[in-house]
């Protein structure tokens, strides 16, 4: 028979194992995160920037599936066209800032969950005073100076 071999403890352990550093891993794994999270952000308000016409057709979606039990089809009619005119002018970049504040009061101003006959009215004047804006003083308006007063002798 062989002697048992001799029995040898495990070497000492070192000196502790340096932290691999999980904490700062971490961090900037949800920097990146974060970053990657604020370009998507960016990229979409860039996107509703170049193409608004896809908030308002969400929001004429909304409009559509809370019709109130008033409202004709005469009146939903109506607002289709005035909207599908809206959809034209903010195509060609003319609908007019008031027009657009108007509907926003409008459909701000509705705490139901209902669209009722006369706010489809309202948004039927609204969409069409924001594609078709009265000339006035604005951006794209110039204005002639008054003449000068003369003096008489």
């Amino acid at each position: 028979m062989e002697a048992p071999a001799s029995f040898q403890p495990p070497p000492p352990p070192d000196a502790a194992p340096a932290k691999q550093g999980c904490a700062r891993t971490a961090l900037i794994g949800c920097g990146i995160a974060a970053a990657l999270l604020l370009l998507c952000v960016v990229g979409f308000f860039l996107y509703v920037r170049r193409n608004p016409g896809m908030m308002t057709d969400l929001m004429m979606r909304q409009i559509e599936s809370h019709w109130g039990p008033d409202v004709t089809e005469q009146d939903k009619a109506d607002l289709r066209a005035a909207y599908a005119e809206f959809r034209t002018a903010l195509n060609e970049r003319r609908v007019s800032t008031e027009g657009v504040q108007k509907l926003q009061f409008t459909l701000s101003s509705n705490r139901s969950n209902q669209i009722n006959r006369e706010q489809v009215h309202q948004l039927t004047r609204d969409f069409r005073a924001a594609a078709n804006p009265s000339p006035g003083p604005g951006p794209g308006h110039t204005m002639s100076p008054s003449p000068a007063p003369t003096a008489s002798p």
